[in-house]
């Protein structure tokens, strides 16, 4: 399932699927993988906001969205 969370809550293991939100970064507009630490800090120092994980690839974001 893709699923936008926001780079906070993104964490090593989890399937990029593609950019969401506002955040530009060249490195990462054309493929997906799965996430280091590295790449998810990259991610934030490029200013990124939110991405989309693909849970069926890597890991989930339990709790994501929030219900209620």
């Amino acid at each position: 399932m893709i699923k936008a969370i926001p780079i906070r809550l993104a964490r090593p293991g989890m399937w990029f699927h593609r950019l969401g939100g506002e955040g530009v970064h060249p490195v990462f507009v054309k493929h997906s993988f799965l996430l280091t630490a590295r790449e998810i800090d990259a991610l934030r120092r490029g200013g990124v906001d939110e991405l989309l994980i693909d849970t069926d690839k890597g890991l989930d974001c339990p709790g994501w969205p929030p219900s209620g």
